[in-house]
């Protein structure tokens, strides 16, 4: 398959569809692979961002911020479809009177 026909096939997918197999791959036992390179993209940009001598490069300083923040976004959306622990219902203390 090329790129063209992956990018043909993406934009082909419904909404659930999408939801489905993202929640599916998400699930994968070698998902956590894809977010550690998430994650070390976002750290290598976050160095670049933070050296010294990019302080005074305004398009070094905003392509580093964005890419941080696009991967944050990504990493923030997987995570997302994770399954999430139910809430616990919180229970008022014992001392304290409803009126």
């Amino acid at each position: 398959m090329t790129a063209q026909q992956l990018l043909a096939n993406a934009r082909a997918l419904t909404e659930h569809q999408k939801e489905s197999a993202l929640k599916s791959i998400v699930e994968d036992d070698r998902f956590p692979a894809v977010l550690r390179l998430l994650i070390d993209w976002r750290e290598e940009y976050i160095t670049a961002a933070s050296k010294q001598q990019n302080a005074m490069h305004a398009g070094v300083q905003a392509h580093a911020l964005g890419s941080i923040h696009c991967a944050g976004e990504l990493i923030e959306q997987f995570c997302g479809k994770l399954p999430q622990p139910p809430k616990r219902k919180r229970s008022p203390a014992p001392d304290v009177v409803s009126e």
